[in-house]
């Protein structure tokens, strides 16, 4: 193990055990919280700055020659951080918006778990150059990168108070077709699908690209048939006449 590893990992258990701390005693001095929602926060706490230590010398983490420039190499470090720093965000704002009861039937994690093993997959493959590539596709990786965290802030910023991150429906909700609405019923997911798919684009890695389509796309198809059952449970008629208007993900599909 050389010495950047040592000191990374030890940056980790030492940011985590600060974190894990400060979750307890929170834990303690909100009596009667909800301890899951807390846990959450902390793990995902924990995660992003153990993540951070990491990249504190990124060339140990995005390498250079994964990349056809200089700036494909620094773009991709500071778009990814974004994403992951947005989503740490979009969790917390979910959990203030969030109810007692839900609809979500495991979606939520059904969507996360299988999604986030198949990006640490990407990194897997680019590490040991399995089916990668080189050339203008990886621009396009980025372009695809940028544009989904963008799309995927926007739908949420649009829908505010309603947003969560399990399936839920507020009591008097008002069905949110404005902003991208408009045009795609679930642009946060259209966001989230191309950033995805922009991951192993822009690293290089053409059977990570595959295996991100096929696992990434799959468990959002799921999650959506469970919130469009959700949604039209609750608007009824009027769903179904927003529907008819609208793309379920993009234009034409």
């Amino acid at each position: 193990m050389n010495s950047y590893c040592k000191v990374s990992i030890a940056r980790s258990m030492k940011a985590l055990n600060h974190v894990c701390v400060f979750g307890r005693i929170s834990m303690i001095k909100k009596q009667g919280s909800n301890i899951p929602k807390n846990m959450q926060i902390v793990i995902l706490a924990a995660c992003l700055l153990s993540f951070a230590s990491f990249i504190l010398n990124y060339h140990s983490v995005f390498r250079d020659q994964w990349f056809p420039s200089q700036f494909v190499a620094s773009a991709f470090m500071f778009l990814f951080c974004t994403w992951i720093l947005s989503e740490f965000i979009n969790n917390i704002w979910s959990w203030k918006n969030s109810q007692k009861t839900n609809q979500d039937k495991g979606s939520y994690l059904i969507v996360v778990v299988p999604s986030m093993v198949a990006i640490v997959t990407v990194f897997v493959f680019r590490s040991f150059e399995i089916g990668i590539f080189y050339g203008g596709l990886q621009y396009i990786g980025l372009i695809l990168l940028m544009f989904g965290i963008l799309l995927r802030e926007w739908s949420i910023w649009v829908l505010g108070k309603h947003f969560t991150v399990q399936v839920q429906i507020r009591e008097k909700a008002m069905l949110v077709t404005q902003g991208p609405y408009k045009y795609i019923r679930h642009p946060a997911y259209t966001g989230s699908l191309l950033t995805f798919t922009g991951v192993p684009l822009t690293i290089g890695t053409w059977l990570g690209a595959i295996v991100v389509i096929i696992v990434c796309w799959t468990v959002h198809q799921y999650r959506i048939h469970v919130e469009e059952e959700a949604l039209q449970e609750a608007f009824g008629s009027e769903y179904e006449e927003y529907k008819k208007r609208t793309w379920k993900l993009f234009p034409g599909f």
